[in-house]
């Protein structure tokens, strides 16, 4: 898509000719557009490029964005993200959140399905954008079409975000309590925790499958 906006403008000078694997594009300009995968964060070093586009953030490792941020920082350079937020959960939608919440160096935007009016005339009340709200299940539509976060319904506590997570050094001089929640065939779970002004904290955890009892209790 890049390709072709650019070439539309005159502004390409060499294009490759296949589509797979690593591709370089050069401009009119001199700039160099370059594709690599992060299905490897470690492989995303040795250059210092001045913008990095992140397609499909939320299917990427926070390590890779991670990667990214430490890459553009000499070039002093930016970093786009998109995509859908499949599952609302993670460090794109935590990002989409402080953009919203107008935080320094961050925006974001929505751009829900039924603003293409390309493919969707009549915008929200386009016939196949009524279609799929009635066959999604209503988290879903309002994520996947309506680019708003929505935790799954199943959650316990949908509410709960990594914006409740802070970290909290561990004091010796205070109590410890383990906060159990047996299991056998999908997980046997012992967390480790102590209060702090007001707030509880994790400082470790047991997360074991197929074991008895008698087990954990030696774990821990």
């Amino acid at each position: 898509y890049l390709a072709e906006s650019l070439a539309r403008l005159g502004m390409v000078k060499r294009c490759p000719t296949h589509d797979s694997g690593p591709l370089e594009m050069l401009l009119e300009t001199g700039v160099r557009v370059m594709t690599r995968s992060a299905e490897d964060p470690k492989t995303l070093a040795g250059e210092a490029p001045r913008a990095v586009l992140l397609v499909e953030a939320a299917q990427l490792p926070e390590e890779a964005y991670l990667r990214c941020e430490g890459r553009v920082a000499e070039a002093r350079g930016w970093i786009l993200l998109s995509g859908t937020f499949e599952g609302s959960r993670g460090y794109f939608v935590d990002l989409w959140k402080a953009g919203q919440g107008g935080a320094e160096g961050v925006a974001s935007f929505s751009l829900p399905t039924w603003s293409n009016l390309a493919l969707f005339p009549a915008g929200r009340d386009d016939p196949e954008i009524k279609r799929l709200e009635g066959v999604y299940p209503s988290t879903m539509f309002m994520e996947r079409c309506g680019a708003v976060p929505c935790p799954p319904a199943s959650l316990v506590f949908p509410e709960f975000g990594r914006e409740h997570v802070k970290e909290c050094p561990f004091e010796a001089n205070k109590p410890v309590e383990l906060w159990v929640d047996p299991g056998w065939n999908g997980a046997y779970a012992v967390v480790v925790v102590q209060e702090h002004e007001g707030a509880i904290y994790q400082i470790d955890e047991i997360y074991a499958q197929h074991v008895t009892a008698t087990d954990v209790i030696e774990m821990a």
